[in-house]
């Protein structure tokens, strides 16, 4: 699942494998119990809370749906559902033989351990966003209400099909649903390759062994889906073999050749979606910069994106935005058209491109291989992002938080010597901090800044009073002025402009592709080695203008401060 800050109070889904844990007792004794819920986190980082479920409208027709297919007859109903323990627990009843034959063939699926996933179909009511640096992104959602109940296919159903029709199982009735979801439906609601792999195994000959299902191609007309590589060692080495001049793995998707900032990708191969999206996660998880930044991710190539951003200098009244008035009704009968002014940014796909090696010794330990490789690009193009972020310059890559155009740059203090950083330096910087962002901002600095911050106090009288604490609850941060320091190898030299930075990083928008498009790797041969190319595209920028005066003030603020060379 995908969220955006815009339509979070949308229907949402959630499968969970694996739910089917015992037999329970009902009318007919077709009745199997399910886990259908339970507060992990997700493969979307999301959280549901055991006791956000609201179930009064669902209860009023407790139906049970195939694949969320509301235009076919429900495939049972729920007798019994309610939270136990951290889990939404559901028992589900399944009709006789006689009264609906699909439903019997899930009920036998079911059964025989062929089938086991249910997903939940609800709405947010409320949530929060995730403080954990781990799945950054991520929601914890406190109340949902369920909408719909359904069992769902699992992408290896098409080869568990011919294991059920060995064990006697009629999967006549599957095969009918597939081949008319394919008729008569243009947009499926699985993949159109899985639905047919599931016909070709539901209408199988029973004597058809596995491993004789797993060895015939797909069909000739369909390209293989994406989901089909066993793994992203699979995928990596689909690649080598193509570098050998090998024939090209069907599974393969060439990617967009060309220098145009207008195309997703430097050629080589798509990754598929279901590595793409980990790799690009991993990306954001890895490092302490990229994951705090607003990231906006589009289907459209990215030189075609043009976002708003706030285009205003004043923070008086008239002026928010650049011009949008409130007021009270009684203190005024008639007031001027105002409209805010927003400024269009465009912005353009800059190629982050990531080198790796490895040897044909370490290819053939595939564990060992896909470990190693996933995590060397995750870290390596993760650095690479916190750094433009941070300083990037704007040339063939984003514009970083120290050559923003809004970045305050706060002066030396007077007679101060080179490379110290004095109290009043962070005082005047937090003084510069916008305040609405004072709640979210972050500390950034060169790590030989810290034996200095640390001394710092503020002297009242003939007393001193820190300004630094040791971080005192779960956070791995220490604070100045009560916010985190992080230090980073991204900061400039201590003494030279950006050492220090004090930034909301909300203020700061990341806009990367949809990761299925935005992703490639390719592979070349090195004597004996593979040399591994994956290919990101991203952006970012700033989402002030400038520097902004508040109402009832003189003194310019914003989201980025930076403290001046002091040489």
């Amino acid at each position: 699942m995908n969220f955006s800050r815009q339509g979070m109070n949308q229907p949402r889904r959630r499968t969970i494998t694996g739910g089917a844990e015992r037999a329970a007792a009902g009318g007919n004794g077709r009745v199997i119990r399910y886990r259908l819920s339970d507060p992990s986190v997700g493969r979307d980082g999301h959280t549901i809370a055991a006791d956000a479920w609201v179930l009064d409208n669902y209860l009023k027709n407790p139906v049970v749906l195939w694949a969320h297919d509301a235009s076919e007859p429900p495939i049972g109903r729920v007798v019994e559902i309610g939270t136990v323990g951290d889990r939404l627990m559901g028992s589900v009843e399944y009709p006789e033989p006689e009264v609906y034959p699909f439903a019997d063939t899930v009920y036998r699926l079911v059964k025989g351990g062929y089938l086991n996933a249910t997903s939940t179909g609800w709405l947010p009511l409320t949530w929060k966003f995730s403080q954990d640096r781990e799945r950054p992104g991520g929601i914890d959602f406190t109340l949902v209400e369920l909408l719909e109940l359904s069992q769902v296919p699992v992408p290896a159903l098409s080869t568990a099909l011919v294991a059920a029709r060995a064990a006697g199982i009629d999967t006549g009735p599957l095969y009918q649903w597939a081949e008319k979801v394919l008729d008569t439906s243009e947009k499926t609601l699985m993949p159109r390759p899985e639905l047919e792999l599931i016909c070709r195994a539901a209408k199988m000959p029973t004597t058809t062994t596995l491993h004789e299902f797993s060895r015939r191609p797909s069909l000739p007309a369909q390209p293989r889906v994406s989901g089909e590589f066993a793994s992203f060692t699979d995928y990596l080495k689909a690649l080598v073999r193509a570098a050998r001049g090998d024939a090209t793995d069907r599974r393969l998707v060439r990617a967009p050749t060309g220098l145009s900032e207008g195309d997703p990708t430097a050629g080589g191969f798509l990754v598929p979606e279901v590595f793409a999206e980990d790799l690009v996660t991993s990306l954001y998880k890895s490092g302490q910069i990229g994951a705090r930044c607003d990231r906006q991710t589009t289907t459209r190539p990215i030189a075609d994106v043009v976002l708003p951003a706030v285009d205003e200098t004043s923070r008086a009244d008239g002026s928010r935005y650049g011009s949008v008035l409130a007021y009270w009704a009684s203190e005024a009968e008639t007031i001027s058209s105002t409209f805010p002014r927003w400024r269009r940014v465009a912005f353009a796909g800059y190629k982050l491109i990531g080198i790796g090696f490895a040897t044909s010794e370490t290819i053939a330990d595939s564990p060992l291989f896909e470990a190693g490789l996933r995590d060397a690009f995750a870290q390596e193009l993760g650095f690479a992002v916190d750094h433009v972020v941070l300083v990037g310059s704007g040339a063939r890559q984003a514009v970083g938080v120290v050559s923003s155009p809004c970045t305050i740059t706060v002066a030396k203090e007077s007679g101060q010597a080179a490379a110290t950083i004095v109290a009043a330096n962070v005082l005047n910087m937090y003084d510069r901090l916008v305040a609405d962002c004072r709640g979210r901002a972050c500390w950034f600095v060169n790590p030989d800044c810290e034996p200095q911050l640390r001394n710092l106090a503020l002297v009242i009288g003939t007393a001193g009073a820190a300004l630094w604490s040791w971080n005192s609850d779960a956070s791995p941060y220490p604070r100045l002025l009560g916010l985190p320091v992080i230090s980073t190898e991204h900061n400039p030299a201590l003494g030279t402009v950006g050492d220090i930075v004090l930034a909301d990083l909300s203020a700061y928008r990341i806009v990367d592709q949809d990761p299925k498009t935005a992703v490639s790797f390719d592979a070349a041969l090195l004597s004996d080695q593979v040399v591994f190319r994956m290919t990101y595209r991203v952006d970012g920028k700033g989402k002030y203008s400038s520097a902004v005066t508040p109402a009832n003030s003189s003194t310019t603020r914003s989201p980025f401060v930076q403290l001046a060379t002091r040489a």
